[in-house]
């Protein structure tokens, strides 16, 4: 590989690693763990001004509701994606085994938390899309 070719190469590389942070959003991580531990006071602190927290598709629920569910479960997968454009922008998933599989999908902005929603299945559906 020419002198060119391989510092176009290293370049693509760089761009690609920064384009694809390997960690999860500190927010995420913050949060996800204020939830675990029940702390709810914490989480709604991290909520930016218009954030909406949801269950399913019933609407609006409380911090402690989502807590509630939480309780006595287990994190298993987690995946978290950037938005390319604005960087303090990202998605956090996170899938728990309980009772009923719950996904926890949380939104970061520069503001805060702007929206987490918890989609729920029933024990018979547990290995089911929850979506």
């Amino acid at each position: 590989m020419s002198g060119g070719m391989l510092s176009f190469a290293i370049l693509v590389a760089a761009a690609a690693a920064q384009a694809a942070p390997s960690a999860i959003p500190t927010s995420g991580s913050v949060l996800l763990r204020s939830l675990e531990a029940g702390d709810g006071a914490a989480v709604r602190a991290m909520l930016a001004p218009d954030a909406t927290v949801a269950k399913d598709r019933e609407g609006e629920v409380s911090v402690d509701t989502v807590i509630a569910h939480l309780r006595g479960c287990t994190r298993g997968e987690l995946f978290w994606d950037y938005d390319e454009e604005d960087r303090s922008r990202a998605t956090v998933t996170a899938v728990y085994a309980c009772p009923a599989r719950i996904e926890l999908h949380a939104w970061t902005s520069r503001a805060g938390i702007a929206w987490i929603q918890i989609f729920t299945a029933s024990p018979a559906s547990a290995g089911d899309s929850v979506r």
